[in-house]
């Protein structure tokens, strides 16, 4: 059961990470960058059920820090 879930986080952070990758990329984006870069490595590294609560503590820690600056 475990194994599924961190495939499942794996892919989404993936998908997400990679997406803030290219726009950071694209716009020249620091923080974009730096959060993609962090949301795809972060569930390779974890177990699947903390994997997934630090992939949603970096996507909304990315989600404040836009709407700060």
């Amino acid at each position: 059961m475990d194994d599924g879930l961190s495939m499942f986080v794996m892919l989404i952070a993936g998908a997400v990470g990679s997406g803030l990758v290219i726009y950071g990329i694209r716009q020249k984006e620091p923080v974009s960058l730096g959060f993609g870069v962090a949301i795809s490595v972060v569930p390779w590294m974890l177990p699947g059920g903390l994997a997934a609560i630090a992939s949603v503590a970096l996507i909304g820690m990315f989600m404040a820090m836009r709407k700060m600056l």
